[in-house]
């Protein structure tokens, strides 16, 4: 490796510690700023593999932890958090493991239930069927399917049936 290769290869890596200092960022990621910088790819796929090696890339470990903290701070149901991990540049099959092992039907049933009971709160002031349109529509538009979506009301039906 010449000088000049050196301080592309040293300029690169540095510029990835940056990116894995702000949080964890998934191959694809770290892959994708690299390009839009205009970085050689020989020297990213080389910089990128020490990284990989040393455990600071790992798209398992990123979807895990990600996984954790979306239902810990912005739940959303199985399909909506399928796409924004897909969004980030994970596997299609690493998305289902992950989703498989760490978000059981009764945890998304949970989420749902709880952004649910919220939600009736804030409706309150409306009846029976007004108030489970705005719960479904809602409850859908967080990524919760059908099957969770009716169990959820389903648990809530006496609280929605003042019709």
């Amino acid at each position: 490796m010449n000088k000049q290769q050196f301080e592309k290869y040293q300029n690169i890596k540095r510029y990835i510690e940056r990116l894995l200092a702000q949080h964890l960022r998934t191959v694809w990621e770290v892959k994708t700023k690299c390009q839009q910088k205009k970085f050689e790819d020989e020297i990213v796929k080389k910089v990128m593999q020490e990284f990989l090696d040393a455990g600071f890339l790992d798209d398992r470990k990123y979807a895990k932890l990600w996984l954790e903290n979306q239902i810990k701070y912005r739940p959303c149901g199985r399909i909506l958090c399928y796409k924004k991990m897909l969004a980030r540049g994970l596997g299609n099959s690493l998305i289902k493991e992950i989703l498989e092992k760490e978000y059981s039907q009764e945890k998304e049933e949970a989420a749902a239930r709880e952004l649910a009971d919220k939600k009736i709160k804030f409706y309150r002031a409306l009846k029976g069927k007004k108030m489970r349109q705005k719960i479904v529509s809602f409850l859908k538009s967080r990524g919760f399917g059908d099957g969770v979506v009716i169990k959820v009301l389903e648990k809530l039906n006496l609280s929605l049936a003042w019709e």
